[in-house]
């Protein structure tokens, strides 16, 4: 094998590695979300680029837990890939200035729950320290 080619092995780790920081990122974002939502801000505190990229690899990567190629902390189900989905919808739009539903405060909570488990908080506010810390 040369240096240019890589094995099963090594692809399937890296696909790993790439679906956990997409998690980690996605529940940074969520967090960030639904702190603002809850206080009222004006500004949601997050780039809209960054949460559409980050929402289309949560959504890819919790697909490969429901087709069991991964595992994570909780089981996840088609019903909580369409609530992140929904979720996803529904941030973009508020992102670019539209209204904002009552229900996405809500919806962003269970979906950072489906996604890290009933320890959800803890997990979420850390990725959400570590996003931040990034920034600055």
């Amino acid at each position: 094998m040369t240096s240019g080619e890589r094995t099963d092995a090594e692809n399937l780790e890296e696909e790993l590695a790439w679906a956990v920081y997409a998690e980690i990122f996605a529940a940074g974002y969520i967090y960030i979300l639904a702190c603002a939502l809850k206080r009222g801000d004006a500004d949601l505190g997050v780039h809209p680029s960054g949460w559409e990229n980050t929402m289309s690899a949560v959504e890819w990567a919790m697909m490969e837990h429901v087709d069991g190629r991964i595992q994570g902390p909780t089981t996840i189900t088609v019903e909580d890939v369409e609530r992140m989905r929904r979720l996803h919808m529904m941030g973009s739009a508020a992102l670019s200035g539209a209204e904002r539903p009552p229900e996405l405060y809500l919806l962003s909570l269970q979906c950072m729950e489906g996604l890290l488990g009933s320890d959800w908080e803890r997990a979420a506010r850390e990725a959400a320290r570590g996003l931040r810390d990034a920034v600055q």
